[in-house]
């Protein structure tokens, strides 16, 4: 594999890692707690962060 693309597709797993983190911490950051509909949408985006991330992984 060209090790150009190999490490922009680790890049991008990183950083959807993080994006996925910087979520969960902003649901807690206005009240200090994650209310049901923060987790609904936290649920989502996790389902949706890991499945994009799994995707990458394909490719390396």
């Amino acid at each position: 594999m060209n090790m150009q693309i190999d490490s922009q597709v680790k890049n991008m797993i990183m950083i959807a890692k993080s994006f996925k983190q910087g979520c969960q911490l902003a649901a807690m950051k206005d009240d200090g707690r994650v209310d049901g509909k923060e987790k609904r949408q936290l649920k989502i985006i996790e389902k949706a962060t890991d499945s994009f991330i799994n995707e990458l992984q394909k490719v390396i």
